[in-house]
């Protein structure tokens, strides 16, 4: 019974992935019937705290990136030979 309930919550729930509801995209209308708003309330918490924990890793990941970048591209900036500016003319 609770298996059953949770599948329907599941099916009938906005999914951003396709942004639409599963229901909805299989059969092209809106699931009716009864809905447990504290259970589909936890489950949309989860999502979203999914989505937001891979958000905050890519991020993280992109940041390592950019600064491996940015210490190799100083690294070989400062190898580059430097030409003096002040010139003695005779």
């Amino acid at each position: 019974m609770v298996q059953e309930k949770l599948q329907r919550i599941l099916n009938s729930i906005y999914h951003h992935s396709i942004n639409t509801a599963p229901f909805t995209l299989l059969f092209g209308i809106q699931m009716r019937g009864e809905t447990d708003l504290r259970l589909s309330e936890i489950i949309e918490q989860e999502f979203q705290s999914q989505f937001n924990e891979e958000r905050n890793h890519l991020r993280d990941k992109a940041k390592e990136q950019i600064l491996k970048v940015q210490f190799e591209n100083c690294r070989t900036y400062n190898l580059r030979p430097k030409i003096s500016s002040f010139f003695v003319h005779y």
